[in-house]
């Protein structure tokens, strides 16, 4: 029998028992959740060693090759190292791992390892030399201000501790130690909310739509390459692609020269005829 004098006890224990069973596990999804645990930035732990701040999106599943090793780095490089893989900085949600890889792995990003960027001269074509190099992160500014859309750019401080990080990649394995000379199909506008001339884009974007694109190989490469900030018919990052798929030429433009916040792929990175193989397989599968 119950002792009386222990019933609100009981009943107190029993009320925390039932209100436990109706709450789901902090941090479990809902049933029928289709939401990949990956982020844009799904490399960052294992390519530099740190946690990434990316909301949760889908994005492509190619593996990573690359030495997972880390260096030990000091307190200042070590916050750099986390805000070069912070894409909360700004309004589009991208970091400077979006497009600039530390060690080699199996994507194609817009940009060129910035591993060894502190030993150049010059980079963004000349637009930054000598002192205006480090006060304005080798780059970093105008791709804060470009592509991240992130208000004032780089603070003084963060300016910083992403020069102290970047740094510390002077010898990194595959660090380049001179200048980069970029194949540019026509040199890309490199100002906020300016586009590519569309005279001068012409001839460039009418060479690659007369090549066959192979939808096969262009789903291969669009794991590698879109599916970071696309997807086919939803938004993500950027906009369903089966919005543009059905005109070619501002699908071709965009990649080659790029559009708005979307940076472009410069001629070394991403091949004439790997773009038509991309675009062949965006309309191949949107019914273009």
């Amino acid at each position: 029998m119950v002792n009386l004098r222990f019933l609100p006890l009981y009943l107190f224990l029993i009320g925390v028992f039932l209100l436990s069973c109706g709450k789901k596990e902090a941090g479990q999804p809902e049933v029928g959740d289709t939401t990949l645990a990956q982020s844009t930035e799904s490399r960052v732990e294992t390519e530099l060693g740190i946690t990434d701040s990316t909301p949760v999106v889908a994005v492509d599943t190619t593996p990573v090759t690359a030495d997972t090793a880390t260096a030990t780095l000091d307190p200042k490089a070590a916050e750099g190292q986390k805000l070069y893989a912070n894409a909360s900085l700004g309004k589009i949600k991208v970091s400077c791992l979006t497009c600039h890889a530390t060690k080699k792995d199996t994507r194609l990003r817009q940009g060129h390892t910035l591993a060894g960027v502190t030993k150049r001269t010059s980079t963004w074509a000349g637009r930054y030399k000598g002192d205006a190099l480090a006060k304005n992160a080798y780059g970093g500014m105008l791709c804060a201000d470009i592509f991240m859309l992130k208000a004032g750019g780089l603070k003084p401080a963060e300016v910083e501790v992403l020069n102290a990080y970047l740094v510390s990649l002077e010898t990194a394995p595959g660090a380049i130690t001179k200048n980069l000379t970029i194949q540019w199909a026509a040199k890309p506008p490199l100002e906020k909310d300016k586009f590519i001339d569309e005279k001068i884009a012409k001839p460039f974007v009418k060479a690659i739509l007369q090549l066959p694109g192979d939808p096969a190989v262009g789903e291969k490469l669009f794991g590698r390459t879109c599916a970071g900030c696309h997807d086919l018919n939803a938004d993500k990052i950027g906009p369903a692609l089966k919005e543009v798929a059905s005109d070619a030429e501002y699908a071709v433009t965009s990649v080659r020269f790029g559009t708005g916040a979307m940076a472009f792929y410069a001629k070394d990175i991403l091949a004439d005829q790997q773009i038509a193989d991309i675009v062949a397989y965006i309309q191949s599968k949107t019914g273009q």
